[in-house]
């Protein structure tokens, strides 16, 4: 008898070393991609899988009991502290990753079978508590663990499309005090000066297209001149005042609004071109649309 029950017990530590160690893992595609990859079989085994590691916590549970029990027998209430040893000793050798992946190896065998098993008597998952698996993507909480998903996905984003993708998460709270020409960088022209020629080619020169026209100093601005609308001006013709060709509409936003909002701005005036100012009214800068088009691409 007392052979018998020690032939039991070896059985039941063995088994719960075995059960403790396997580790059924689910797919690490999203279920996005397995819909789009129509991945039936995999799209089957996630929603089944929460049953099967029910049902191994289950027969985990049933042999601790039978184990304490039979320890009981064998040792009366010292039995109590050798269940507790054996369990931690099972805990210990089933965490062993070589051990895990043998194990875990050796249940893929019979996976489809034990699939099949809880597809058919369904309730069983239920009468376990099994968790009912709920078909979801990754659930983002911040901005920025959709900007850290970015930066690790190089394996199918270039370079380019991550700063663009980036750029729009970031892009409708950005300040357009960001990206203005600033201030100190702005090439003014005066509203009285003449515009031939050689003022032309020196506007050129700069690297700008459009220039705020002042009547005074730069908190002082009037107009908008655009040089790429000017028809050329030759030396046959006389030269133009500036403030009689400018664009004589000049819009204004504050620093602290975001590109969106000057966005919305140019697009309802059918503007280019939008002068940054600050709480006071003095010009910080000037923002274009081609800024803000720009920063959007990461330029």
């Amino acid at each position: 008898m007392t052979t018998l029950l020690l032939i039991t017990w070896g059985v039941l530590f063995i088994s719960l070393v075995f059960l403790m160690a396997i580790r059924p893992r689910r797919s690490h595609h999203s279920w996005f991609e397995l819909k789009r990859r129509d991945d039936q079989k995999t799209m089957r085994r996630e929603r089944l899988l929460d049953d099967i590691v029910a049902i191994i916590h289950f027969y985990v549970y049933v042999s601790i009991i039978m184990l304490a029990v039979t320890s009981l027998v064998l040792w009366q209430w010292w039995g109590l502290a050798v269940t507790v040893f054996v369990v931690i000793i099972a805990m210990m050798v089933g965490s062993r990753k070589e051990f895990q992946r043998g194990m875990t190896k050796a249940y893929a065998q019979y996976e489809d079978k034990l699939l099949n098993f809880v597809e058919k008597f369904s309730f069983i998952g239920k009468i376990l508590g099994s968790e009912q698996y709920h078909a979801s993507d990754q659930h983002l909480e911040s901005t920025d663990q959709l900007v850290h998903l970015v930066e690790s996905a190089g394996h199918i984003l270039s370079a380019q499309q991550q700063i663009i993708i980036k750029r729009s998460v970031t892009w409708h709270d950005t300040p357009v005090r960001e990206i203005m020409t600033p201030r100190n960088s702005l090439r003014s022209i005066k509203r009285k000066e003449l515009l031939g020629p050689l003022v032309l080619d020196d506007l050129h020169r700069s690297g700008f297209t459009r220039f705020p026209v002042i009547d005074g100093d730069l908190d002082s601005i009037i107009g908008v001149l655009n040089i790429t609308d000017l028809l050329e001006i030759d030396g046959n013709r006389k030269s133009q005042l500036v403030e009689k060709i400018m664009i004589p509409q000049v819009l204004r936003i504050k620093g602290e609004e975001s590109l969106p909002v000057a966005m919305k701005l140019l697009q309802k005036s059918h503007q280019h071109v939008i002068i940054v100012i600050d709480e006071e009214g003095r010009t910080q800068g000037m923002l274009t649309l081609t800024d803000i088009t720009g920063s959007l691409l990461g330029q």
